[in-house]
């Protein structure tokens, strides 16, 4: 029962509804899982050992006539094994070093398997967050996604990355200028998917290449990459997070390569140095919250390491190259900023909670100060039906008070604090959709339609108008829709397509080797992770976007703890960077 239970989806259980048997279920999955994938490999492999019948791992006494296979058998199977020779040199070559040319053809075999998705998904499947960047793009007219109220003389707003909106605008309008849609947001797609696939690609020849791990893991993680319909799927949905992967995954790389150098003392370049700033850039224009991760782990590295004076210009230089090109870009694009209630969602939220349920008998000063930013009524909007699944309601519309002084702010958030202490039971249940990132059951899925939200924008009648509803699927994305479900209920292969298993198990798996083998300080290469982990904490609502970071850099949990800094390697990393390079 278990086993068949690897795959299966559990539906979603409210916390109020949930009861001792639940949480007990939960563990057992997760207490049972771990040992039923470990028992099942061991007794292949015992299995393997035991009748193979090749005298290396049989003992020289036992009779032929004692050996399940005959020796005619097992020569058959070494031709065959035979036959496979070149398949192993092909290997050992493509993982040996990193250069364009195997890149290339790493990212043609995970397109070849993810090609199948992006026909089935095509034209593509865009959400409510890039119908807005298209309609601003298409109109020039842009409305605050917080308050859904237009924004006079302004055509974009910051709400949402100006680059992609940039992006998306044109490949949307390359298409309607071919008179075929669709077809410019197919290859919208298409791209996304080549940049992922190159961008995979870098790291996998890093990790050969650079860091010398076996080509047969290199193989296995390609394989992994290229038949998970996670990775395969994802490229098809046209959004900001998915856009934002390709530099993500490189500045990781290059982050590793950055931290390996300093903890070994050896020389930085100049390439190096400007690749960090230019991927950062990128990474922080593409996915606002990057900028702030970046900045913590580079802040980290800062304090703890050598190489200070070539860290603080990292980050001067990206931090200034950051606000000049959005400084230039808003005054020439016409974009509105963004509001601050973004990272303000799970503090207003409680807060909220607080409010309405304790208002009465609250401090004079604390209501005051939860009252001079949460400027709605309470009651008033309870009764209109509050959704208390998500910290929405309260950050948009006009509950959040845009006008609000820094100090007013800075108030506010030591009232938050106090009353965090006063009732942290109350703060607790009022954010549970947080615990859903750590429950195994959430797939990584973005919806089978081709186009939804904003229609009372006229995004209906602008964009994709052949699709009349929203959220409308084309026969093609019903069949895609078919074969994602059977694979995420089939047994093991539902367990790799699960979030928790990207923001549990294997943070957990190389948390743990990290300390088992006495490499505590290898955690350093993982910052960037473990922070973008931290980030989910702040999400207005569990959606598994937030942990995209998670999913895509899955192959560089594993490899930190296996990273060394002895001389010996050093010495054969110096020789990869100068004979290596193509």
């Amino acid at each position: 029962m278990l086993v068949s239970d690897i795959g299966y989806t559990p539906a979603a259980v409210a916390p109020a509804d949930a009861t001792g048997q639940y949480y007990w279920y939960l563990v057992l999955r997760w207490v049972g899982i771990a040992p039923v994938c470990v028992l099942s490999a061991a007794v292949v492999l015992w299995l393997g050992l035991r009748f193979a019948g090749d005298a290396t791992t049989m003992s020289s006494n036992v009779e032929t006539s004692e050996r399940v296979f005959s020796d005619a058998f097992m020569n058959r199977i070494r031709s065959v094994g035979d036959s496979f020779r070149p398949v192993v040199r092909f290997g050992r070559w493509l993982f040996s070093r990193l250069s364009l040319a195997r890149c290339a053809i790493m990212a043609v075999v995970m397109l070849i398997p993810w090609s199948i998705w992006l026909w089935l998904m095509s034209p593509s499947n865009i959400a409510a967050d890039t119908v807005a960047q298209i309609m601003w793009y298409r109109t020039g007219e842009a409305w605050d996604p917080a308050r859904r109220v237009m924004l006079p003389g302004y055509a974009m707003s910051d709400h949402h990355p100006w680059l992609e909106t940039l992006l998306y605008g044109f490949f949307d309008e390359l298409g309607v200028s071919i008179g075929n849609e669709g077809l410019g947001l197919s290859l919208l797609a298409l791209l996304q998917a080549v940049m992922l696939a190159m961008a995979f690609s870098v790291m996998l020849g890093y990790f050969g290449g650079h860091l010398g791990m076996s080509w047969k893991f290199c193989l296995a993680a390609l394989l992994f990459l290229s038949l998970n319909p996670v990775f395969g799927r994802l490229p098809a949905s046209v959004v900001k997070d998915i856009t934002a992967m390709p530099f993500i995954i490189v500045w990781m790389v290059l982050f590793v390569e950055y931290m390996r150098r300093i903890r070994s003392n050896r020389k930085i370049g100049v390439g190096l140095v400007a690749l960090m700033i230019v991927f950062a850039v990128l990474c922080a224009e593409t996915r606002k919250i990057n900028v702030y991760v970046i900045l913590v782990v580079m802040m980290l590295v800062l304090v703890f390491f050598r190489k200070r004076l070539l860290t603080v210009l990292i980050i001067a230089v990206t931090l200034g190259s950051v606000m000049g090109i959005n400084s230039y870009a808003f005054s020439a694009l016409h974009i509105a900023k963004g509001g601050r209630q973004e990272m303000l969602a799970i503090p207003l939220q409680q807060s909220f909670t607080v409010l309405n349920k304790y208002g009465d008998s609250m401090d004079a000063q604390h209501k005051k100060a939860i009252e001079t930013i949460i400027v709605c009524d309470p009651q008033q909007i309870i009764d209109a039906g509050y959704d208390w699944t998500n910290a929405n309601p309260v950050k948009d519309r006009d509950c959040f008070n845009k006008d609000a002084t820094s100090k007013e702010l800075a108030d506010f958030m030591v009232v938050w604090v106090k009353e965090g202490l006063a009732h942290p039971v109350d703060y607790l249940n009022s954010v549970s959709w947080l615990g859903d990132y750590f429950k195994l059951g959430p797939v990584y899925d973005e919806g089978f339609y081709v186009r939804r939200g904003w229609e009372e924008f006229g995004t209906a009648q602008t964009i994709l108008p052949e699709y009349v509803d929203g959220a409308e699927p084309n026969q093609g994305q019903g069949i895609a829709k078919s074969l994602y479900t059977a694979a995420s209920k089939t047994p093991v292969l539902g367990l790799l397509m699960s979030e928790a298993t990207y923001t549990v198990c294997i943070p957990l798996l190389s948390i743990g080797l990290c300390v088992v083998l006495r490499r505590a300080k290898n955690l350093i290469y993982s910052s960037p992770l473990l922070i973008s982990l931290a980030t989910v904490f702040v999400t207005p609502r569990h959606n598994a976007r937030y942990s995209y970071v998670l999913l895509f850099c899955s192959l560089l949990w594993l490899v930190v703890p296996i990273i060394t800094t002895d001389t010996t390697e050093q010495c054969s990393d110096e020789s990869h960077d100068e004979t290596h390079h193509e």
